[in-house]
């Protein structure tokens, strides 16, 4: 299970992305979690290759967490073929699904990107462009940059500060007793 603030890392080549500018063009972004659910590794390549670009990933790069159907005019790196989405006479404005729950943390001045994208894309193209725009210029995470670390740092936290009897039961469970 999947719990609390987790980071999730763009895809090198994803500048492309809708939802990334909305995110301001960040490499990295925090959101929380609270899911037992994730796509089987097993069909990754092979959704893909149908026109799904995974383009945001867990920290370790095994967890597809954000993803988005590219719309035609994205310009997708020529490596990464994404061609059978090209036959397909379906153009969506605003394509995008998360792991993550943005809900937690959105707020009437500052909304999460994905439910900004998602209205702007309902107002129309243009209006999902100058969101994008902005955002590129604005963005600003909900979450205090000090609870934006990683899980090897929550770990050595918890090693530290664990009673001493609790720390022995902990470390033994884990083998490193």
């Amino acid at each position: 299970m999947r719990l609390g603030l987790r980071p999730t890392v763009f895809e090198e080549d994803s500048e492309w992305s809708r939802i990334r500018k909305l995110y301001g063009g960040a490499s990295v972004v925090w959101e929380r979690h609270r899911h037992r659910y994730e796509v089987n590794p097993t069909y990754v390549q092979r959704l893909h290759t149908s026109g799904m670009a995974f383009i945001g990933r867990d920290e370790k790069g095994e967890r597809m967490q954000i993803m988005e159907l590219p719309s035609r005019s994205s310009t997708l790196p020529p490596y990464k073929p994404i061609y059978l989405f090209y036959t397909f006479s379906v153009d969506h404005p605003f394509f995008v699904g998360l792991q993550a729950h943005p809900e937690f943390c959105t707020r009437p001045l500052n909304p999460s990107p994905p439910f900004l994208g998602f209205v702007a894309a309902s107002c129309g193209p243009d209006v999902l462009e100058q969101q994008m725009t902005q955002q590129l210029q604005s963005f600003q995470p909900p979450h205090p940059k000090e609870s934006m670390v990683g899980e090897q740092a929550l770990i050595q936290v918890s090693r530290e500060q664990l009673p001493t009897a609790g720390r022995e039961r902990v470390l033994q469970v884990s083998g490193e007793s």
